[in-house]
């Protein structure tokens, strides 16, 4: 699944691409989970189907996936409007996490309004679970830029990765990003955020793996690299 061209940008041999940001008609994306699969096999790559605060998408990919490394996902948005991505060894555990933490703290059954959660609890809750959380745009949509020290410190302790190159914001913003990861020692990743589906795929996040295990052990040994084309 390696890309025929990584190797030119520095990728090692054997890593693997995975889009770890990409959303569906599940939330508020236009693309049917079969374009995206479609999508991601064309382009010789892996993806996480991350939908706000619902795991349709997810698990729809999960189901019908059978030659590319689907990564279990969803983003999260606290009550403090923090946008956090989480991703799960299996698609039971993300189901699990989902219907005891997520569904019975929406505050409306819509995808992008954020969960009467605040960032820390949704976070420990995650831990319960073989996973990898990631602060997803974190000076982009969202309020994490604006929080006040104190919280923005008490989530970079539980966060275990941070998003440094989102597909739809500004190269300054990532490059804000990416200093924060390097402050912090936080694993890099990125993605898309895809919302239609010829973008998916424009940024991977590379690391050793054959599937979402591995791959996200990976991410929590900060060995990954991500590039954008």
């Amino acid at each position: 699944m390696q890309l025929p061209w990584s190797a030119h940008a520095g990728i090692p041999a054997g890593w693997i691409g995975v889009d770890m940001h990409v959303h569906t008609r599940h939330s508020d994306a236009m693309p049917k989970v079969d374009t995206v699969l479609d999508r991601a096999r064309r382009r010789g790559i892996g993806v996480a189907i991350t939908d706000h605060n619902t795991i349709g998408g997810a698990g729809e990919a999960c189901t019908k996936a059978r030659d590319i490394i689907v990564i279990p996902g969803i983003e999260v948005s606290s009550d403090q409007n923090v946008h956090m991505l989480f991703y799960f060894d299996r698609v039971s555990d993300l189901e699990s996490f989902y219907l005891r933490f997520i569904e019975p703290h929406l505050r409306r059954r819509w995808y992008c309004k954020s969960i009467a959660m605040p960032a820390e609890e949704i976070l420990s809750a995650a831990r319960e679970f073989p996973s990898f959380s990631a602060l997803a745009h974190p000076f982009g949509n969202g309020h994490f830029r604006h929080m006040a020290e104190e919280l923005r410190q008490s989530v970079l302790a539980l966060i275990d990765g941070i998003e440094v190159c989102n597909g739809v914001q500004s190269h300054r913003r990532n490059t804000k990003a990416l200093e924060l990861a390097k402050c912090c020692n936080l694993p890099h990743l990125g993605g898309s955020d895809a919302h239609v589906a010829c973008a998916c795929g424009h940024v991977c996040t590379f690391a050793p793996g054959d599937d979402a295990s591995s791959f996200l052990q990976s991410l929590h040994c900060g060995v990954s690299a991500v590039l954008a084309y």
